[in-house]
């Protein structure tokens, strides 16, 4: 009878290690994938804030991997006087990616959800990879559920940051064989 009772403690024993280590690598796994996937990553190019999840490098070679490029600008209205900037920091982005070989096509994304050409004229929205506008984030982010690129920024920051903006798209592209 003590034996019986002593295999049945070494393999409670047993269960409960078993259990310990099973739990162990569940943890681990999960917060590997947290780490790695999850999270946030932030890294400084050039001197630009990049947020992205994971390999930023791969981000940008998925994002711009099409030949033809849509850009896009996001304005209140056509007549939105705050356009300055961003403008001029879309148009260094599309010179770095047109003479990196991509056919780049600009459009201006209003807030009632129309889309303009270069002349105004309203047009359908289309997906672009590379949109550029004002906001809070001062930085470049890298939204590869929605395969884009958000350049968002103040007013002063799109201004000042504009050729390092550019120069970070086309340094990626350049390590990425785009």
């Amino acid at each position: 009878m003590n034996k019986e009772k002593n295999n049945d403690e070494n393999s409670n024993n047993y269960s409960t290690i078993i259990a310990i280590v099973i739990a162990a690598v569940v943890f681990v796994a999960a917060y590997l994938v947290y780490v790695n996937y999850l999270t946030p990553t932030i890294h400084y190019i050039n001197g630009v804030e990049v947020v992205g999840n994971g390999n930023i490098n791969a981000q940008f070679n998925s994002i711009f991997s099409s030949k033809n490029i849509t850009v896009g600008l996001v304005a209140q209205n056509l007549t939105d006087n705050t356009l300055t900037c961003p403008s001029f920091t879309l148009a260094k982005a599309s010179i770095v990616l047109a003479s990196l070989g991509k056919n780049v096509t600009a459009i201006g994304m209003l807030s009632n959800n129309t889309c303009v050409d270069s002349k105004n004229n309203t047009i359908a929205c289309t997906h672009a990879s590379l949109i550029v506008g004002t906001g809070s984030c001062d930085c470049i982010k890298l939204d590869s559920a929605n395969n884009q690129v958000v350049v968002s920024g103040s007013q002063s920051w799109l201004c000042t940051y504009a050729d390092k903006i550019a120069n970070t798209l086309g340094y990626e592209l350049n390590n990425n064989g785009n």
